[in-house]
């Protein structure tokens, strides 16, 4: 059994893919979005506890998505922050994911955005709308892991879920996914 976890990592939401590479094409086991939900104000001491509260919390959930995978595919924070604020939370993600790395001592492929976009799309500047249709082209399981609500589906979480499979489909050719297909 060769599974491996893709991530479209992201401080406030983080998307998770887990795929089966034995069967032809790769199938989807589990998808969902990670989001953090924030403690009340009135408990919370300073924003640095808030931060590492979280920072832990994403930790957790990423060590459990690794469980039965051999292999981690990271679609990584871009370097375009556009405030302190969000380069912050993008330079704590990227500690989680080398925690996380380190902790499970899996084989990580890192992907930027671009490299799951020109997989998916075939351009560097491909829409949500248009990676959404492509990844449900090449993986039409996906569909049942985008999060609904009365019927449609939440953008905001799907699109995490949707880059993550995107991540993976940019890694296909990488070394360490080769040679997990060829231990079969």
């Amino acid at each position: 059994m060769s599974r491996i976890l893709a991530v479209d990592a992201g401080f406030n939401s983080t998307g998770c893919a887990v795929l089966e590479l034995d069967s032809k094409p790769p199938s989807l086991v589990r998808a969902r979005a990670l989001v953090f939900l924030k403690t009340d104000k009135k408990r919370q001491l300073r924003t640095s506890d808030t931060l590492a509260e979280h920072a832990g919390w994403l930790f957790d959930q990423l060590v459990a998505e690794t469980a039965g995978c051999r292999a981690v595919i990271v679609e990584m924070p871009s370097g375009g922050a556009k405030s302190a604020i969000a380069m912050r939370a993008m330079g704590i993600t990227i500690g989680v994911l080398a925690a996380v790395r380190e902790a499970t001592k899996l084989p990580t492929v890192w992907v930027s955005p671009g490299d799951s976009k020109a997989a998916a799309c075939g351009k560097l500047a491909a829409s949500k709308r248009e990676m959404q249709a492509a990844m449900l082209r090449e993986y039409p399981s996906l569909d049942a892991f985008l999060p609904r609500r009365g019927g449609k589906i939440v953008q905001g979480k799907a699109e995490h879920i949707v880059d993550a499979v995107a991540a993976y489909h940019a890694a296909r050719g990488a070394d360490v996914l080769r040679m997990l297909a060829s231990n079969h």
